[in-house]
């Protein structure tokens, strides 16, 4: 700028310190206005910026040739028309063989072009050098190599400011030892750059917020380009403030952050050749910066690389996924939200524990019907990732609605439920497993769990006792086998073991001995279909209390109990004492293959209301009852092809 004091006179120091604030404004904003892009790099010009003397109220701005003065700017010309003559304050936009024309004010954007940090004269900048007592910076301020500032100094920088930057140099604030504070306070109007020397991606190092640096510091309208020769554009590790910045065209990741000051808002990441950002710290998720945007970098991604989720946590929605570098995370927290619309996606093998060793989680995954949570692979096949574990320490007021699951069971169940939460509304696609649910089953309204494309022996494998909590209203297509899996247990008089057991629309398959104990109460829906595996017996065997099995069906929807092979005694049967409850009954059931020599198929050891029932292939009878027990079941029931007959007495 000290050319200007030279010229026609020269100028006094107040209108000279007044032409380079609005030199220095204009350099700021044609750099600051929005993201550089790929082809504004292409072209740079130069703008040549000069204050006449300052006479009769009068100030005329001289510009270069091919460009002219518009409000306060140099623009360039369009000289596209031939036989054009100098532009003129009458030029005409475009056309052949008129006058060239003036781009500028409301010309195209493809005829502006931006400065860059390069079109800077650097001779009259200011040299920075590390920074170990409060400094100001302002104008033009050249980083010639590293710079730290350090021993609890305030760098303070001005809006307007350009902060060039020279190859492979850093700026860090904060050291191993002392602690430092940044202040780079601009404006919409008069953003903070820094940028390299040359505006090539990766060309320097990029900024670093080191540890002992501050909370105060604060990032506000700054604008950081060119960096990430070595990793990210910029380094966060203190919780500090970050308001409206843009990282843009850095050489490897945009942002590497450990936290954000609460209030933070305004990130974006624009044309990085690595990802967008990556965490360190589950301290940076529910703080992230929000309203920004995140385009055209190589991996469009939040990386996540932490291992742990010891405070609350929210997952927000930033328009681009999350993805868990680390294999197995554990969510150790009170409260760990998903909004709606949050994409997390998983590396090979990677799984998703929650609930803490100690305590309580209270988990919210708050999809909606036009914005589900997903949570998917980063590769899109069967089994690429494990799946999440729900622990019996999530709180039952947790729910799960309108969520996806995708790509996953590879080493685990996609989705394993061993607390009562809620479950709406949520799809398993293309899994190479089914989900599960355990013991506690699920929260009374529960409802559409669907799963398609799935791989595997089961869509889903459930408790006995969770089995009268099974969702209801969802969908089973395109799956390897379209059964839900229920393993023998002891049925236990828990609040889960008494309900109405659903008709899900496809067979539950029996794989192992049931045992209904004390206090157990079971109504069965009508058309529920069951597949019983060989040798396998259910028994309904209270010691103490009574037990309650209610299997009603209808003339169109019978209930059915079938073996796995259709063969004469394929399994064991269904055995009933004495102290069931008044209400149980079988009518318009269907018993096949059940039954073995000397046995039966169903065995009554009290009386029980047995109508409309069809026993069909019994190695020993359809029914045996206790002699006392003078209840006509022969003819009120169907018997076909029972090797020792219809009805014996016990």
């Amino acid at each position: 700028m000290n050319f200007l004091r030279n010229g026609a006179g020269g100028l006094t120091d107040d209108l000279y310190k007044a032409s380079e604030q609005t030199a220095r404004g204009l350099l700021a904003d044609s750099r600051g206005r929005g993201p550089l892009q790929k082809g504004n790099m292409m072209m740079k010009w130069t703008v040549w910026i000069a204050v006449a003397i300052f006479l009769g109220g009068c100030v005329e701005m001289a510009c270069p040739e091919n460009t002219k003065a518009v409000d306060g700017r140099c623009v360039l010309l369009d000289n596209s028309g031939t036989g054009g003559s100098d532009a003129s304050e009458n030029a005409q936009a475009s056309g052949s063989g008129g006058n060239g024309s003036e781009t500028g004010g409301t010309q195209t954007e493809a005829d502006l072009r931006a400065l860059s940090c390069g079109d800077v004269d650097l001779s009259q900048a200011t040299e920075a050098a590390n920074v170990l007592s409060d400094e100001i910076w302002s104008g033009v301020m050249h980083v010639t190599s590293d710079l730290t500032v350090s021993d609890d100094a305030t760098l303070t920088i001005e809006a307007g400011t350009l902060v060039v930057v020279d190859a492979e140099a850093s700026i860090y604030i904060g050291d191993d030892w002392s602690g430092a504070t940044l202040i780079a306070d601009g404006t919409e109007d008069q953003p903070i750059i820094f940028c390299g020397a040359q505006a090539t991606k990766g060309f320097w190092g990029g900024l670093t917020i080191d540890s002992k640096a501050t909370t105060d510091s604060v990032l506000r309208h700054v604008t950081i380009a060119d960096a990430g020769a070595f990793s990210g554009a910029i380094a966060i590790n203190p919780a500090i403030t970050i308001d409206h910045v843009t990282v843009e065209n850095s050489g490897g990741d945009g942002v590497l952050a450990a936290a954000f000051h609460k209030g933070s808002t305004d990130l974006s990441v624009i044309d990085s050749d690595g990802r967008a950002v990556a965490l360190y710290s589950s301290d940076a998720v529910s703080t992230f910066p929000l309203g920004g945007t995140f385009t055209g970098n190589a991996d469009n991604i939040v990386a996540l690389e932490f291992d742990s989720i010891d405070t609350n946590v929210t997952f927000h929605n930033l328009g681009i996924p999350y993805v868990q570098e680390e294999i197995d995370l554990l969510i150790n927290c009170e409260e760990a939200t998903f909004e709606a619309g949050v994409t997390y996606r998983f590396g090979a093998d990677g799984t998703l524990e929650v609930g803490p060793y100690n305590g309580s989680t209270k988990l919210q995954i708050a999809g909606t019907a036009d914005a589900p949570v997903t949570f998917e692979g980063t590769t899109h096949e069967k089994g690429f990732w494990g799946g999440i574990l729900i622990k019996r320490e999530v709180l039952t007021s947790s729910s799960i609605t309108h969520a996806r699951f995708a790509d996953g069971g590879g080493i685990a169940r996609p989705l394993d439920i061993n607390s009562a939460i809620l479950i709406q509304d949520v799809e398993f696609d293309g899994n190479a497993q089914g989900f599960a649910i355990s013991d506690d089953g699920l929260k009374v309204g529960s409802a559409n769990v669907s799963v398609t494309h799935g791989d595997g022996d089961f869509v889903a494998t459930v408790s006995p006792n969770g089995l009268p909590t099974f969702p209801v209203g969802g969908t089973f297509t395109d799956n390897t086998v379209n059964e839900i899996k229920v393993p023998g247990t002891h049925i236990t008089a828990t609040i889960t073991s008494t309900g109405t057991v659903p008709n899900p629309g496809i067979p539950y398959v029996i794989a192992g001995d049931l045992w209904m104990e004390d206090g157990s109460d079971w109504s069965i829906a009508p058309g529920t279909e069951f597949i019983v595996e060989q040798d396998v017996t259910i028994q309904v065997w209270p010691y103490v209390d009574t037990v309650g099995f209610v299997a009603v069906g209808t003339v169109d929807e019978p209930i059915v109990f079938r073996g796995r092979e259709d063969q004469v005694g394929y399994w064991t049967g269904i055995d009933m004492r004495a102290d069931v409850t008044p209400q149980t009954a079988l009518d318009y059931v269907e018993i096949h293959n059940a039954g073995k020599a000397g046995s039966a198929a169903l065995t009554l050891q009290g009386p029980v209301d047995v109508t409309n029932t069809t026993i069909t292939k019994s190695a020993g009878y359809g029914i045996l009852h206790d002699s006392s027990d003078s209840t006509d079941y022969a003819t009120t029931n169907t018997f076909t092809d029972n090797a020792d007959g219809a009805v014996g007495a016990l």
